[in-house]
């Protein structure tokens, strides 16, 4: 699958997600609004504004894949160098930053008798090309100063 397809792939599913915790934050509001309205259990209202915050935090985090994924320019050229400076440095890495790295690109593995399936996400990628190539610019900025 192309990186363009997986994009739009990617959008899909978090327009799809968007949708559902709209319409989950709409309903917790309309539930906590009816029981203030009628005097409801306190324990219950509380309930539902730590549920509604929690949606709330899910849905900002969405829009802002959503909004990473609208300014992707990234090519499958700029991934595939961007891979490359990844393995130059990969060895002297702790291994909470490989972690790190790993649960940012990779969505889904799944394993084959023959192979695996490995799927990126899109905003994991997009993220980290920009980043390895801010590294690769500020190393050889240092190394041209030597």
């Amino acid at each position: 699958m192309s990186a363009r397809n997986q994009e739009d792939e990617e959008r899909r599913r978090l327009n799809d997600e968007q949708a559902r915790l709209r319409s989950e934050l709409k309903a917790l509001q309309d539930e906590a609004i009816q029981l203030v309205r009628d005097g409801g259990d306190a324990d219950r209202i509380m309930e539902l504004n730590t549920k509604a915050s929690s949606v709330g935090h899910d849905l900002d985090r969405i829009e802002r894949d959503l909004a990473g994924l609208g300014q992707s320019n990234v090519t499958e050229h700029d991934v595939a160098e961007a891979f490359g400076s990844l393995e130059e440095f990969w060895e002297v890495l702790f291994p909470t930053e490989k972690q790190r790295i790993v649960q940012t690109l990779v969505e889904r593995i799944t394993v084959w008798p023959d192979g695996l399936d490995l799927k990126l996400k899109a905003v994991g990628v997009v993220g980290l090309v920009a980043d390895l190539n801010a590294y690769a610019d500020e190393a050889r900025q240092r190394g041209g100063q030597s």
